[in-house]
């Protein structure tokens, strides 16, 4: 089907030869017994990935960056966004921006230097490291800090009493801290997965077309066939652990606050609407985090895990298994790991109408724009503390009724919940 003029030779260079190389433009002397791999064309970029690398990946890359920007400057400029909650999803902007630099910028990099597919020859063993290091980094940080803040919404709704006694700005910067350096540690881990920078020297064709391009490229690899089996295990499990504690606490709060409005209903028929427009609110938010954080992320975590296990099935049974369209599927999935990135500030800002309301109230231009958003804010603030005092003084007056029919301490307990739930879940 094809001549040998088609076809394109490939040699590893030994460290040994390195010397001969100065600027990646020639094989070093000497290097002869070339071996027949795959036609030339397929070191090249296709016209699909060159689009994805050159018009996709940069869009995407440019709305993620200034999104979480924009989000954390809204965090920075309106004083009642500084929260405990916020706190955690500005980590997880400086996370999503760190992934986005380095996993798009490094792809892009890699376009714009050499025409080869995947040439890494200018990382060089230090970038090798350093890049992957900062992806994984902010990958781990990404999915330890999206855990906290559901862990964080956990608590407020399901235990706001122990919640009243932990929570503190100095245990949100502990937490915070020890997830960093738990991704830090997962990352370094991993090292020995990209620190085998190994060069190698092609023979082209002798054709036109391939006189102009360069005979040596580089790749970031393994140092053996079993760290990177290895490698994808630690991607994988770490993920899909998070993915189940997050449903399974998502689970919970959704049964809290249905169970505990349904209460207040029962206590406070003035404030049903209210109570219905609160639940309403938190479920939404929970069950579109989740499917968002389930589409984008899980395909490329499950294409690594399928990787894995025919890695090992090859190995342990000597054969060969094909994935059809291997490439495509590993491009859509990294393309919906980026979208993930550059959309969570949407999700934020266009669910929650505290967090639209601080979003336009930040980029005001105007002047008397700026004071009407901000005496709606406040209109809107003392509303919610009027209604809390309201429920408060009838909890009161209920408790009151209850004590005087020798109601028991856990009961009473019982009692106070509603209203501590209700204040903790319009925060």
């Amino acid at each position: 089907m094809s001549t040998e003029g088609d076809m394109v030779y490939i040699q590893e260079v030994h460290f040994s030869d390195l010397s001969a190389m100065t600027d990646g433009d020639g094989c070093p002397p000497g290097v002869g017994n070339y071996s027949s791999v795959r036609y030339a064309d397929e070191y090249l970029y296709p016209s699909g990935e060159a689009v994805l690398i050159t018009i996709v990946m940069p869009i995407i890359w440019v709305i993620g960056a200034i999104s979480n920007i924009a989000f954390i400057f809204v965090v920075a400029r309106i004083r009642r966004m500084r929260t405990v909650t916020n706190f955690y999803l500005l980590n997880l902007a400086v996370a999503d921006i760190m992934f986005l630099c380095f996993a798009i910028g490094e792809k892009l990099g890699r376009y714009v230097a050499s025409p080869i597919y995947n040439d890494q020859f200018n990382l060089k063993t230090v970038g090798c490291v350093l890049v992957n290091f900062f992806v994984q980094l902010s990958y781990y940080g990404s999915i330890f800090l999206v855990t906290l803040v559901t862990l964080e919404k956990y608590y407020a709704v399901c235990r706001p009493v122990q919640h009243r006694l932990i929570s503190g700005h100095k245990r949100t910067i502990r937490t915070i801290a020890a997830a960093w350096l738990l991704a830090i540690a997962f990352a370094a881990i991993l090292i020995p997965s990209w620190a085998n920078w190994t060069p190698s020297c092609l023979k082209w064709p002798d054709i036109e077309k391939y006189y102009s391009l360069p005979n040596i490229f580089a790749t970031c690899r393994p140092i053996s066939v079993t760290y990177a089996y290895f490698s994808n295990g630690m991607q994988t499990i770490p993920f899909f652990v998070v993915l189940v504690l997050n449903f399974l606490m998502y689970v919970f709060i959704i049964r809290a606050v249905n169970t505990r409005v349904v209460a207040r209903e029962n206590y406070l028929a003035s404030s049903v609407a209210r109570s219905i427009r609160i639940r309403n609110q938190v479920v939404r938010m929970l069950v579109v985090n989740g499917i968002i954080f389930f589409i984008c992320l899980a395909p490329l975590q499950i294409f690594s895990f399928v990787s894995m296990i025919i890695g090992i099935l090859e190995a342990v049974t000597d054969s060969r298994f094909v994935i059809n369209q291997e490439e495509q599927i590993l491009w859509t999935c990294r393309i919906f790991s980026y979208i993930n990135s550059a959309i969570n500030p949407f999700v934020y800002t266009f669910i929650n109408p505290r967090y639209r309301q601080a979003f336009m109230e930040a980029f005001a231009c105007c002047h008397s724009l700026k004071r009407h958003l901000l005496k709606k804010a406040k209109v809107q603030e003392n509303g919610s503390s009027n209604v809390s005092t309201d429920q408060t003084a009838t909890m009161k007056r209920i408790q009151i009724r209850k004590e005087s029919m020798a109601t028991t301490d856990s009961q009473l307990s019982k009692s106070r919940t509603p209203s501590i739930v209700a204040n903790d879940v319009a925060i």
